[in-house]
């Protein structure tokens, strides 16, 4: 099978899955293993997104300390790898490969696309975790 006939990340995952034993021990261990890391991951980046969220305030107030800043341009820089990373992991829930770097992104073209499954999260995840954070009042443009 050459990799240039796959045309979506279904085919991939179906394929790859039928090199997989069957046992129905396994698979339950790898889909509650991928949901914890899943859930984890996600918490995960939010909590940073806060914390970048908070800073940027600050920093658009004044009120960001030369030392605040210093200690902070690492919380963002690493959550900036934390969104990356699970934009990607993110694929196996989206059925598509990510076609931005962030997470927001890809959410706020899910919230533009305005119809479907995949607008119904994103619009959920933006109205109750990201726009009410965001100093501009709204994160998913």
């Amino acid at each position: 099978m050459d990799i240039s006939t796959f045309t979506d990340l279904t085919s991939i995952v179906t394929s790859l899955s039928s090199l997989l034993p069957s046992a129905s021990g396994i698979s339950k261990f790898v889909s509650f293993g991928f949901l914890v890391t899943l859930f984890f991951s996600l918490y995960l980046l939010w909590l940073f997104f806060l914390a970048s969220m908070v800073l940027i305030a600050a920093h658009k107030k004044g009120t960001l300390s030369k030392p605040a800043f210093i200690l902070g341009v690492p919380v963002i820089g690493l959550g900036l790898l934390i969104d990356v990373a699970v934009n990607v992991l993110l694929s196996a829930v989206f059925f598509e490969l990510p076609k931005e770097w962030t997470v927001s992104k890809r959410l706020s073209r899910y919230k533009a696309e305005a119809s479907g499954w995949r607008y119904k999260v994103a619009k959920f995840v933006c109205e109750n975790f990201l726009d009410t954070f965001d100093p501009s009042g709204c994160h998913c443009k």
